[in-house]
């Protein structure tokens, strides 16, 4: 994935960069699809290298893009800045998980002496 970050980047500002997001969300839907369907672990590897090789078409051509829709700068430095390193939201820990915010009666027993 991250040895062909540099030549996707390339790629897409050579063919244009929604041909390379196009190409890059095909690659991965395609070879996803395969994922799912094999029943062997060979076929299987090859599959999520393949989605490797979709998601770095993908990933630089997405941040070309989102730097050509703001072109302010202040704007550009909060997308940026929050944006592609947050990612989506992670889901919230189960109501049972060992986190200091949620006392389970495990927990209690144990903080209790």
């Amino acid at each position: 994935f991250t040895g062909l970050l540099l030549a996707a980047g390339g790629l897409g500002d050579r063919f244009g960069r929604r041909a390379g997001l196009l190409a890059g969300l095909v690659a991965f839907g395609i070879t996803s699809a395969y994922a799912a369907s094999v029943d062997s672990a060979g076929s299987l590897i090859v599959a999520r290298a393949l989605m490797g090789v979709g998601a770095a078409m993908i990933f630089p051509t997405t941040l070309a893009i989102i730097t050509n829709m703001f072109v302010v700068p202040k704007e550009r430095v909060v997308v940026m800045s929050i944006g592609p390193p947050a990612g989506p939201p992670a889901p919230r820990p189960p109501r049972c998980a060992n986190n200091p915010g949620v006392k389970t009666p495990r927990m209690a027993i144990a903080t209790e002496y």
